[in-house]
């Protein structure tokens, strides 16, 4: 699975940014407060449906805005299709998650999940190895829900 297009608008530190990263690798550089961990967590919330690093996705809204918004092209690497794929997560509470995969309305954080596979490694990731094993195994389920397809069933259950 690959970003070929990337839109943010509003998310953290970060007005406006669309960016087309190169499919083989990319390097982010910049001096600190441009927004190189905004865009990283960008990516992880489109990929997982959350912050790494916030549970409250009102602190995610740039301040003295309303809402923030990720859209992504994400191509599969088995195919020449590519997935349109947005969220758009409101200051009000009473508004909830707006999700779109190709135009089509999404109710189900499951279905943006599965359509770009991340993993992320922060410095609070040393709970693998000194936290318990409910942190280890919560590590591999996503490794698995990724790349055993067959077996998202079993994993939501």
């Amino acid at each position: 699975m690959k970003i070929e297009r990337l839109n943010i608008t509003n998310f953290r530190n970060l007005s406006s940014l669309c960016i087309e990263p190169s499919p083989n690798f990319n390097v982010i550089f910049g001096n600190n407060g441009t927004g190189k961990t905004s865009l990283l967590e960008a990516i992880s919330y489109i990929g997982l449906g959350r912050s790494f690093r916030q549970s409250r996705y009102q602190s995610l809204i740039k301040e003295s805005e309303q809402f923030f918004a990720i859209n992504a092209l994400i191509r599969n690497d088995e195919s020449s299709y590519a997935d349109e794929v947005g969220l758009c997560r409101f200051k009000e509470r009473n508004k909830p998650l707006q999700m779109k995969i190709n135009q089509q309305i999404s109710n189900r954080i499951s279905d943006i999940v599965r359509k770009l596979s991340v993993q992320v490694i922060h410095p609070q990731c040393f709970e693998l190895i000194l936290g318990g094993p409910e942190n280890r195994r919560s590590f591999i389920d996503w490794g698995l829900f990724y790349s055993e397809t067959g077996k998202r069933p079993a994993f939501k259950r």
